[in-house]
């Protein structure tokens, strides 16, 4: 279990409650008139379960007294293949043109038996098996911007970065 408080500007103060592998299980928020006399009026609780759910409270001080609200927020998570160890490039491959409007050309490809292209959230565009030496992959369908292409063969996986214009 760890704590840490933090200020998060003049009259905000921030407390974070971790479980033992180090993984944030939740967090108070606090706002409050003057550092004087430290009288809290809106204090902000987040609980996460083990589902990474988050589990909100919102306490207010008025002048009559104190409202309270609360609610469940449900965070559901996809799992994208981790494309994020970006290995060398083999040099004997040509990748061209890059930047490239249209179409990719891929040449040199022996040995190698899949291409994918992923968009920046790792998200699967294009899936392609390598039947020969020299490929085409057509990205006139994708909008332009920063893609990743991954080359599978049966000892690495390449990944290098692809801009579409």
């Amino acid at each position: 279990m760890g704590f840490e408080q933090r200020g998060l500007g003049k009259n905000i103060r921030s407390y974070n409650n971790y479980d033992t592998n180090g993984d944030l299980i939740g967090y108070v928020i606090q706002n409050f008139i003057s550092d004087d006399n430290w009288k809290t009026t809106v204090d902000y609780t987040y609980l996460i379960d083990g589902n990474r759910n988050r589990l909100e409270s919102i306490r207010k001080s008025i002048a009559n007294g104190v409202l309270d609200f609360s609610r469940k927020v449900n965070y559901f998570y996809s799992q994208h293949e981790v494309i994020s160890s970006v290995q060398s490039i083999d040099p004997k491959l040509k990748i061209y043109p890059n930047p490239t409007y249209s179409v990719l050309n891929l040449e040199n490809l022996n040995g190698y038996e899949k291409a994918t292209i992923y968009d920046i959230n790792g998200k699967l565009l294009v899936q392609k098996v390598i039947s020969n030496d020299v490929e085409k992959i057509d990205l006139s369908n994708l909008t332009n911007g920063i893609y990743f292409l991954r080359l599978v063969n049966k000892n690495t996986d390449i990944v290098t970065k692809i801009i579409k214009n």
